[in-house]
């Protein structure tokens, strides 16, 4: 236990009242030093409204709404610059008004998913959405007549664009350099080779994504573009990964279908591997779940057809993101997803059996038997 020293207790009231404030002062220097947590305009739940040249920019519980005129130039404002482009982590919606993106317009907004575009929007400046790496998706008005260089550059959860009638040119360089993720460009009919001389340099060689075309479209032409293209009638691009075995792929859903026997050809690689999100077993004749060689990172679910009836670890591991495996009820897919901490999720399928198969005769002494196998999901029913 402390004790107050017998000195202090006859110091005069004098004395105690500047001992009192020397301590006094102690306490609050360190009340300054510590800090303490409290409700600031940081909060997340921070609501701005703040006018920036022509514009007013509005954040409300993670989005931000823009009103204004003219062209969209890169916020200048230091509130704007200091809070919104943190706390901006779900959208930007721009209204009624504006007549271009400027230079690097986005670009401070690193955290933002989505971003709308009004109809009314003549030209996209440089680097208007440079660096916006959690940028998923962005819809560009079929008022657009030009995409500067660097566009999209290094917006690495970009998945898809579309790029409207209105378009007349795009700067050679960079468009859509280093979007791993990017998985389709839909390319209008008025996209002639004029529109962009050097498209070559629009994306990289190391691109993952699709050009979806109609089949005439002079890009599938092309000794390059070629290769990424595919049609506009049915989104898909088919491969035979080996004999009797068939990937469909739907760039725009980043869905793929794998049908046939399931032989997949010894150093198949399947070139959009990486930005594929969901596989489906269908028309699926093999009793062993079989994928390429590749590796499957986005890949989230996973559904398996009847017909297998064995699945290996080190095939699922090839799609280390999986976390739904769906099929039949009490089937080999509940079986692994149950054993192996996925969700599990029943999708029993509207069969549609073949004909009956004789597989043998009755005889005097043994029965026969036949079978019948559904042509979506690969499911036997055998009788005898």
């Amino acid at each position: 236990m402390y004790k107050i020293s017998s000195k202090f207790l006859g110091c005069s009231n004098k004395v105690s009242v500047v001992v009192f404030k020397r301590i006094l002062s102690i306490l609050l220097t360190i009340l300054l030093i510590i800090p303490i947590p409290m409700k600031t305009a940081e909060a997340a739940s921070i609501n701005l409204s703040v006018p920036d040249g022509s514009a007013i920019w509005t954040l409300a519980d993670g989005s931000v709404t823009v009103t204004g005129t003219g062209v969209l130039n890169n916020p200048s404002d230091p509130s704007i610059k200091k809070y919104f482009p943190k706390y901006c982590t779900d959208s930007i919606m721009l209204q009624s008004g504006f007549t271009g993106i400027g230079n690097r317009a986005f670009s401070p907004f690193i955290n933002v998913q989505h971003i709308s575009l009004p109809e009314g929007i003549a030209s996209i400046d440089d680097y208007a959405f440079y660096n916006c790496n959690k940028l998923i998706d962005v819809n560009i008005p079929n008022t657009v007549s030009t995409i500067g260089k660097e566009c999209f550059s290094n917006c690495s959860a970009l998945e898809g664009v579309e790029l409207p009638e209105s378009l007349t040119k795009i700067t050679e360089y960079g468009t859509f350099f280093k979007c791993p993720s990017l998985r389709y460009i839909v390319v209008p009919d008025s996209f002639t080779e004029a529109c962009a001389p050097s498209f070559y340099y629009i994306i990289d060689s190391s691109s993952n994504a699709c050009i979806v075309c109609n089949p005439n479209h002079w890009m599938r032409k092309d000794s390059f573009y070629g290769q990424y293209c595919v049609n506009q009638d049915d989104n898909t691009y088919k491969i035979a990964a080996g004999n009797d075995t068939y990937y469909t792929y739907e760039p725009i859903t980043g869905k793929l279908v794998i049908s046939g026997s399931g032989n997949v050809s010894n150093g198949f690689n399947f070139r959009f591997a990486p930005v594929v999100k969901e596989i489906e077993f269908r028309n699926y004749t093999n009793n062993t779940l079989i994928l390429s060689s590749d590796s499957f990172p986005k890949v989230e679910k996973m559904i398996v057809s009847d017909s297998i009836k064995s699945i290996s670890q080190s095939e699922v591991s090839k799609c280390s993101n999986l976390k739904i495996m769906a099929g039949s009820s009490d089937s080999e897919a509940e079986t692994y997803a149950l054993g192996h901490g996925l969700t599990f999720e029943a999708e029993d399928c509207n069969h549609n059996y073949s004909e009956w198969i004789i597989d043998s005769n009755p005889t005097c002494t043994e029965v026969g038997s036949k079978h019948k196998t559904c042509s979506i999901c690969g499911k036997v029913v055998t009788e005898e």
